[in-house]
């Protein structure tokens, strides 16, 4: 996620600098044929005054729709924050005064599924970064399954139904656990569904195609009118063009570790930290924190 309140135009012309190079030199061309040959293609204003139109309403759904997801993908990683420090607090609350040990086992838990979650999500290794939450043995059994995060919950819910045959829990200390373990579900099922569905190609191929069309006859539209003025015209439209539709291209997968990403990581050290302060740790790890503008 970028977190720097100041645009870089570099950040964007990393990107996009092969198509302001094109327009530069298409611009160029048009102007000096058309001083020194009175030569250029006269193109009717009205029917490109329509496409222009369109395209922007185009752009206007395409950046909408994709920031939809990113928003959302915000959202559930918010609700897991909240989900998380709710479900230790009954942990500590239920949990803690019959069986202590236990306790501290299913907070750690806890931590190690946002971590794990942070994994799955962006194809990261299953092992990274879980190994000071879990016991050895139990991490090897969760490493076999293909949802570690999903076993994690489950590991949770079976200690509180042993916890339940033992008589340390009642049935409606079991309901209220089995809600909070399914809140999580429900989160990391909103993220994979994000994920998993991928942004229509065909509306992403076209968008560019339009984009790219439209850049390209615009120094014939205003080399009459403009002449020289042309060349810094066309690249003005064209790396507004070409960053908008590269926006929606940034945030439209935001757990594709990258730099427009859901900071799963930062959110992951929040949860960590809170929760190990919950139990009572006074050597905590620091924030993740901004690098060269970016928090991951």
């Amino acid at each position: 996620m970028i977190t720097e309140t100041g645009l870089k135009f570099s950040i964007i012309a990393r990107v996009i600098w092969k198509r302001l190079a094109y327009l530069l030199l298409l611009s160029v061309v048009v102007v000096v044929t058309y001083d020194f040959w009175g030569q250029h293609v006269d193109l009717p204003n009205t029917p490109l005054a329509i496409f222009g139109t369109l395209l922007a309403i185009l752009l206007g759904f395409r950046v909408n729709n994709a920031y939809q997801r990113w928003w959302e993908a915000r959202m559930l990683w918010g609700k897991i924050v909240n989900d998380s420090r709710s479900t230790a607090r009954m942990i500590l609350s239920y949990v803690g005064p019959v069986d202590p040990e236990r306790a501290r086992t299913m907070v750690r838990r806890q931590i190690g599924y946002c971590w794990s979650l942070r994994n799955h999500l962006r194809g990261l290794s299953k092992d990274l970064d879980l190994t000071p939450f879990f016991e050895t043995n139990e991490l090897a059994l969760l490493l076999q399954r293909v949802n570690v995060p999903n076993a994690i919950i489950e590991s949770n819910s079976r200690d509180v139904a042993e916890l339940e045959r033992m008589g340390l829990l009642n049935r409606t200390h079991v309901r209220l656990f089995e809600e909070r373990f399914c809140l999580f579900l429900d989160s990391q099922g909103g993220c994979e569904r994000i994920k998993k569905t991928v942004f229509p190609h065909d509306y992403r191929y076209y968008t560019t195609f339009f984009v790219n069309v439209f850049s390209t006859i615009f120094p014939f539209i205003i080399v009459d009118e403009a002449d020289w003025q042309t060349v810094p015209w066309t690249i003005f439209f064209g790396f507004a063009l070409s960053s908008i539709d590269h926006l929606a291209k940034a945030i439209e997968n935001p757990f594709e570790n990258r730099v427009n990403d859901t900071a799963m990581n930062a959110i992951s050290r929040t949860i960590e930290i809170d929760l190990r302060q919950m139990l009572g740790e006074t050597e905590l790890p620091e924030p993740v924190k901004p690098v060269d503008g970016y928090l991951m």
